[in-house]
């Protein structure tokens, strides 16, 4: 029975953010977990270089993933700009990824540093908000 707490890991916080955005009635509150930027995808592929990681890099770069069109939900969600004040939970891994740490240091501290300002950023959506970093877990925080 609505009102939803709606919580969102990875990809599925863009689309908490879109189902927040759209029945604000419906939502009692969400929390994203480690949960996709706005924009990510382009952010993420401006720093990471095409010599590092190529397999993983074209994998991201990949608009459609496991039949899911990745790239056409980010343009969605980067209309969300504001959850008024919805009740907003954001909880970063405190951890680099294992795909970040095998970048070199000078790529793994961009992504890290552009991560972050994307958590924030998430948590700025809301006037009734909590930003709390998992210092010891890595991307799925959950299992951390």
């Amino acid at each position: 029975m609505p009102p939803w707490v709606l919580v969102g890991h990875s990809y599925g916080g863009l689309l908490a953010r879109l189902f927040a955005q759209s029945h604000p009635d419906q939502t009692a509150g969400v929390v994203l977990v480690d949960a996709m930027g706005r924009s990510q995808t382009r952010r993420l592929l401006a720093l990471w270089p095409k010599s590092e990681q190529p397999a993983q890099r074209r994998e991201q770069a990949t608009p459609v993933r496991d039949v899911v069109d990745v790239a056409a939900t980010e343009t969605l969600a980067a209309r969300v700009t504001t959850l008024g004040d919805t009740r907003l939970a954001v909880v970063t891994a405190g951890r680099e990824n294992e795909d970040v740490r095998r970048m070199t240091r000078r790529v793994a501290r961009a992504i890290d540093w552009n991560w972050t300002k994307m958590q924030d950023e998430l948590a700025a959506l809301s006037s009734d908000r909590v930003h709390v970093v998992a210092l010891r877990s890595e991307h799925v925080v959950q299992h951390g």
